[in-house]
């Protein structure tokens, strides 16, 4: 079967292809680290901006597959569906549909892609390809690794047509009733004991150690009935008059923090002057999100985030995003960051897959591409319509 590969990545469409023996004879990708590591891993030499490119210059192919980038339909663009230009990447997409008829077409986008601007995008990208002669599912398939027993929390959306003359008087459905809940899920199933890597190399550092050792005498000591809450030590003394001119959500949030002061003064303040020094060596530091079980009351159980908005600890079970190298998730019981061989088994990608060297772009990569496991069921269920 024979599939192109747009805005290809570092190729996990193309690895998820590998199941159904699929042949890519055309691919495109903008970015140089991108294209580096597709073609240390597939050996193929992507095309650079596909806006150069004449769409009949593209071998057929049954399969169109494609990774929008996410500013594409981001809720937060100013400019709606309607003030697209011809040069946008979906215009880019659609001209290749239009143009070369493949018998699938699957591509993926932002969560909300189904409710964005009230749904009008849906609506349209669904007319569109109708006009074409394709049809798809009611709405987009809302879809997370975690759904197939991956611990990664991250809901994207994917678009699944088919030429309607394969469909005929059937119904276009591709549905997933047996998903895995998110308790059931555990990070314990990527973690590396022992392997190639020199774990020393992700270890927290001193100062990381130092205030999550703060925090975890914090939490131990405090005596609070629901951690629902941010801690947040810069407002456990913020005076009433200036909280009444703070929005309502931050109200609620600092008068939270004001109670559970006043109900641990004592221990309070001793915390306070104990680790005031490493408190005071980033505002990040004084604010801690406690997403875990209230029951678990020690933060090397869970997973940490130190993020520049404050320090994040949840349930061992979910990897929500990794973001950035500064923001890679901790794993508490080892008191060190996910290593890059572990976040990309989050992507479902094979142990064989050869990761960039520079270690930025490695995670950067790695939280952008979608998850190989999350396409191998979608394709699965897509090819059964022949």
């Amino acid at each position: 079967m024979k599939f192109i590969n747009l805005f290809s990545g570092i190729g996990a469409f193309n690895q998820a292809m590998k199941k159904f023996d699929g042949e890519c004879v055309w691919s495109c990708e903008k970015n140089n680290y991108s294209l580096e590591t597709y073609k240390k891993n597939f050996g193929i030499v992507a095309s650079k901006d596909i806006r150069g490119i004449n769409v009949k210059e593209i071998p057929d192919h049954d399969v169109l597959l494609c990774s929008l980038p996410p500013k594409t339909f981001n809720k937060s663009e100013e400019k709606s569906w309607y003030e697209y230009s011809d040069t946008d990447l979906l215009f880019e997409m659609t001209k290749v549909i239009e143009n070369k008829n493949p018998k699938y077409v699957l591509f993926e986008n932002i969560k909300n892609l189904a409710v964005n601007e009230n749904g009008k995008t849906w609506k349209k990208l669904k007319e569109m390809l109708n006009k074409m002669g394709y049809t798809t599912t009611e709405k987009p398939l809302l879809l997370s690794p975690h759904h197939f027993g991956i611990p990664q929390a991250k809901p994207r959306s994917f678009v699944a047509a088919i030429k309607k003359e394969f469909v005929k008087d059937k119904k276009f459905e591709i549905n997933f009733r047996k998903k895995v809940k998110k308790t059931q899920n555990s990070i314990e199933t990527v973690i590396n004991r022992a392997d190639q890597y020199d774990l020393k190399l992700y270890e927290i550092t001193p100062n990381e150690k130092e205030i999550l050792d703060a925090w975890n005498d914090f939490i131990k000591n405090v005596e609070v009935k629901d951690l629902d809450f941010p801690i947040w030590t810069d407002h456990f003394k913020t005076a009433s008059r200036i909280v009444e001119k703070m929005p309502i959500s931050k109200q609620n949030v600092i008068n939270k923090n004001k109670e559970l002061y006043i109900n641990n003064v004592k221990f309070i303040d001793s915390w306070l002057a104990k680790n005031y020094d490493i408190l005071r060596t980033k505002s990040a530091y004084r604010k801690l999100d406690w997403k875990s079980d209230v029951n678990i009351k020690n933060i090397y159980d869970g997973l940490i985030q130190i993020k520049a908005s404050g320090i994040k600890i949840q349930k061992p079970n979910l990897v929500q995003n990794i973001n950035s190298i500064t923001e890679v998730p901790i794993y508490g019981p080892m008191k060190r960051r996910l290593t890059l061989r572990e976040c990309a088994r989050l992507q479902s990608l094979p142990e064989e897959f050869e990761i960039t060297q520079n270690i930025k772009q490695a995670y950067k990569q790695l939280n952008n591409t979608v998850n190989v496991t999350v396409v191998e069921n979608i394709l699965e269920k897509l090819f059964e319509y022949k």
